[in-house]
Order: C-alpha cells, then sequence, then structure tokens
C-alpha cells in the first residue's frame, strides 16, 4: 500500500460525496462512502483528518473554511457532523476543510498538523504575527480578528485554535479581506 494517500486512507482526502446520508442510508456502500462518520485518519506525517457530514443549512464548505461542531448534536453524533462558525459553537471549533464539502455532503477536514491553505482575516488594527493564535469567528468563513487573535505564547482563548506560520499583515478596517496562510492545526478535541 505505501505511504500515498490513497495507501493511507480507504479513499482520498479531497474526496467528498455529495449524496446526504438519512437514517434509511447509514450502512454506506462503496459507490457512497467507505469511511464512518466521524472517523479519523492519520498519514505518515502525523496530520490528523476526520470525515464528516456537512450539516450547514444550504452551504457548501469551501477549501480553507474553518467548521464547528454542532453543540445541537451532543452526544454520541457530536463529532460526525460540521457547520460553519456560529456564537454557541465556536468553542468546539472542528477544524479546516480541505476540500469544498457540498451540504449534506461528506468528505475530510483537517484536524491536526501542518495545513497550507487555511482562511484567516487580514486585521484592520493589529497584524498576525507567526506564532499567534487565531479561532474560529461568529458566523465568519475565517479565522481570527483583532479581538480573536492572542500574541505568540499567549495560552488560547478556546481549546481548538491554530497558529499562524505566516504573518499577516495590517489591511484597512472598512475592507472585509481573506487571505489564505500556512497554520498548525490543534482541533478540538484535542488528540
Amino acid at each position: 500500500m505505501g505511504s500515498s494517500i490513497k495507501g493511507i486512507f480507504q479513499e482520498g482526502i479531497t474526496d467528498v460525496y455529495s449524496k446526504a446520508i438519512t437514517a434509511t442510508n447509514e450502512s454506506p456502500t462503496k459507490d457512497y462512502i467507505q469511511d464512518t462518520k466521524g472517523s479519523v485518519r492519520f498519514d505518515e506525517l502525523g496530520n490528523g483528518y476526520r470525515f464528516v457530514i456537512n450539516d450547514e443549512g444550504s452551504t457548501d464548505t469551501e477549501v480553507g473554511f474553518p467548521v464547528c461542531y454542532d453543540i445541537s448534536n451532543v452526544g454520541a453524533d457530536l463529532l460526525k457532523s460540521v457547520v460553519l462558525p456560529v456564537t454557541n459553537d465556536l468553542f468546539v471549533f472542528a477544524g479546516v476543510c480541505i476540500s469544498v464539502i457540498p451540504f449534506g455532503g461528506a468528505g475530510w477536514i483537517q484536524i491536526s498538523g501542518y495545513n497550507a491553505d487555511c482562511d484567516v482575516d487580514e486585521p484592520g488594527t493589529t497584524a498576525i504575527a507567526i506564532g499567534a493564535t487565531l479561532t474560529p469567528l461568529n458566523s465568519l468563513n475565517f479565522l481570527g480578528d483583532t479581538a480573536a487573535v492572542t500574541a505568540a505564547a499567549t495560552a488560547p482563548i478556546y481549546p481548538g485554535y491554530v497558529q499562524a506560520l505566516e504573518a499577516v499583515a495590517t489591511a484597512t478596517p472598512t475592507t472585509a479581506t481573506t487571505t489564505n496562510i500556512q497554520v498548525i492545526v490543534h482541533a478540538t478535541p484535542a488528540l
């Protein structure tokens, strides 16, 4: 099998499935989903990934979007589906999307390790330093802002976060601008 992504995972970690899972389709076939909802896999570098359902209204996720677990699913299903960040779910940051996952579809998110394509805010007043801790923001598809960014070597506000591996300069405060940077992902629950 080797150490290729297809050799490590039953399917490639960028494979997504657009068919919604229903109560009558809980036992997926090879044509549908081989991996179990909520299952975790690690690549040869130790980066962690979780197989999840996109349970976000009618919205598809995009590469680099942060996602959170939906606390309305508390219990056995908590780690099986994700939504875009909202106030009640910010403390259960699930990870970063590594592919587009259609609403009701399934795919992989990154839960730990190096990520080269994470969406972050270009802050209005305080630049993001290398090593800064970034967290999900209410109703936004990116991480960090001047309120949620903590300085390098400062304890994180939430248990799930990412650490910036690149600096981000300030942008015009009235401009809602995002950029993609390299980060280390430390999602909830910690592994």
